[in-house]
This record gives C-alpha cells, sequence and structure tokens, in this order.
C-alpha cells in the first residue's frame, strides 16, 4: 500500500483511453489488487475451515502456528469456527463475531494507512468494501 498516492491511485497511472462506463479508470488497478489480496485471504481462511471440519488439522494448534510464525499478523482464531459455534462468550452474537474477526483480519492494514496518509473517508470506505467483499466471496465459495 505504501506504493499507492494519498488518494489511493497508483502513481504510475497513465491515463489513456477510457472504456466506456468506467467512472475512475485512475483506481481500476488498485482496486482490482485489492480484491485479489482480499479473495486469497478468504481463500487460505476456507480452506483453514475445511481442513478442520474434516479433522486434518488441530484448530487450536495451527492457531498457534499462525500467531507464532506472524507477529503482529491477524489472529486465526478471530474467524468463524468450522463447526459454525463461536468462540466469544456467551450471548455474544456469531454473526457480529464473524465481522469482528474479519473487520480486524482484513482492514486493520487499510485503516491504518488511510488514517496515516490521510486518504479521503469516501476512497478508504471504497478500498474497505472491496476488501470485505472479495474475502466474503472466496471465503464463501472457495475460490480466489
Amino acid at each position: 500500500m505504501e506504493r499507492l498516492t494519498d488518494k489511493g491511485t497508483d502513481p504510475g497511472y497513465q491515463p489513456g483511453k477510457v472504456p466506456k462506463g468506467r467512472k475512475n479508470p485512475e483506481t481500476r488497478g488498485v482496486d482490482s489488487d485489492l480484491d485479489d489480496i482480499a479473495r486469497r485471504v478468504g481463500g487460505l481462511l476456507r480452506t483453514r475451515t475445511s481442513a478442520a471440519r474434516a479433522g486434518h488439522i488441530d484448530l487450536a494448534a495451527y492457531d498457534r502456528s499462525v500467531r507464532r510464525h506472524t507477529p503482529g499478523g491477524a489472529d486465526p482464531a478471530d474467524h468463524p469456527a468450522p463447526d459454525g459455534r463461536h468462540r466469544g462468550p456467551p450471548g455474544e452474537r456469531t454473526r457480529a463475531r464473524r465481522s469482528q474477526g474479519r473487520a480486524r483480519a482484513v482492514s486493520r492494514t487499510l485503516d491504518a494507512w488511510a488514517k496515516a496518509r490521510k486518504v479521503a473517508a469516501a476512497r478508504a470506505a471504497a478500498m474497505r468494501q472491496i476488501l470485505d467483499d472479495g474475502y466474503i466471496w472466496a471465503f464463501r465459495s472457495g475460490s480466489t
């Protein structure tokens, strides 16, 4: 993300012929990259969930290993449990837990970057939505 401008665009963008129907082609490459990243994360987490459901991995041991090898990264335990049960306190809604985990795992870097660079709120929100959409699509469908 450090290569992007403070507007969340690619500094190397060279305007050319604008495809019909495109409102802001200068963000197209960046938006595509964000979508790709989110789909890869969603796909990896879907694989993690599927492997745990099938009994191929010990989820707690896997999550400890991820935390040990990725200091400062997202906590895999923030993602939905493969059995559909949430890990939060009794009474906490599973859907809210999933959303919180997704937000922490996928949006934390974007939010910090946008704040540090003073990116316009509308552009940061659009970028965050691209990340969330890509993550959800891949997590549900299993493809990147």
